[in-house]
């Protein structure tokens, strides 16, 4: 800081007062995940912003961070408490459970599941010489094993570029959503014992199909997502209990030199519905919470090849 200014030229970023010093700001940027370095410092600043808003109330309040949980700090866990006595978040009713339940059943639905043998002759996709190439080959193996689908194990095994290849090619159980989606459609329009009669291009190369078996996802009975769902509505509520808060706290604050409000949302809790996974991406992140660094998200569960 000079002069009351910082030295990136922008002007100074304070809550009631207390400056939101630049190299903190930087720190934080390095926890957001954001397209571009603006929009990075500006999710920085708001949940500095935040962040202080809630150490002030508590504060003010008399709340202390003192015996914080496993993984806190003093200051978040002053920030937990301050929530925990400030928001009043009733339970779900047992109507309003199963009312979800009836309007949402197919958000619960179990996905669709194969068992799966290719045959994989591996191509850059990148290079369109070896994708002709290795296309030429997959159309012949393809005449075989359309004539005789149980053939697909010997010719997996001797020219499979794919470690199944030691299982015949044999790739187990898939489930709808774990592979990628070229890949997945043909599945999806096969019945079990078939072979896709085309061959399929993946960036991987290209595939020979067949499904030995599949199951139909089904929608579980209430008592078996009854918990889920309450834990689901109980964090609507919180998100929700917690935005209001925060714009009331904001509301009577003196916040200089950035405008909260521009796109400010309250992320939910690493708890958040629904738990699941997607081949192209990690589980569904929760964001951080005020004073909270990101939860890590997860990768890709594929199986290689088809994955």
């Amino acid at each position: 800081m000079q002069g009351g200014e910082p030295q990136s030229g922008r002007p100074a970023i304070a809550v009631n007062g207390v400056v939101i010093h630049e190299d903190l700001i930087s720190l934080e940027v390095q926890l957001q995940d954001a397209p571009a370095p603006t929009a990075a410092w500006e999710n920085a600043v708001r949940a500095l912003i935040i962040r202080q808003l809630l150490l002030s109330e508590a504060e003010a309040r008399s709340i202390g961070g003192d015996d914080p949980e496993p993984g806190e700090d003093a200051d978040e866990a002053a920030i937990r408490r301050l929530l925990d006595e400030a928001l009043n978040i009733p339970e779900p009713t047992e109507d309003e459970l199963r009312r979800w339940y009836g309007r949402n059943g197919e958000r619960l639905r179990a996905p669709d599941v194969w068992r799966v043998q290719h045959l994989l002759l591996a191509a850059d996709p990148h290079d369109e010489r070896q994708r002709q190439e290795a296309r030429g080959r997959a159309q012949a193996l393809l005449g075989d094993v359309l004539a005789d689908p149980d053939s697909l194990t010997g010719l997996a095994q001797r020219f499979s570029d794919c470690p199944s290849k030691t299982q015949g090619g044999d790739l187990g159980w898939i489930k709808r959503g774990s592979t990628v989606p070229e890949f997945e459609a043909s599945l999806a329009a096969l019945r079990p014992g078939e072979v896709f009669p085309e061959v399929v291009e993946s960036r991987y190369g290209m595939h020979i199909l067949r499904v030995l078996a599949g199951k139909t996802g089904e929608v579980p009975p209430f008592d078996a997502v009854k918990a889920r769902i309450a834990e689901f509505l109980q964090e609507a509520s919180w998100r929700q209990g917690v935005q209001g808060y925060i714009a009331s706290l904001a509301a009577s604050a003196r916040i200089d030199g950035f405008d909260l409000f521009e796109g400010e949302n309250a992320p939910p809790r690493p708890s958040a519905w629904p738990a699941g996974s997607s081949c192209t991406g990690g589980l569904p992140s929760s964001g951080p919470q005020p004073g909270r660094k990101p939860a890590a998200g997860g990768g890709c569960g594929g199986k290689g090849c088809g994955g």
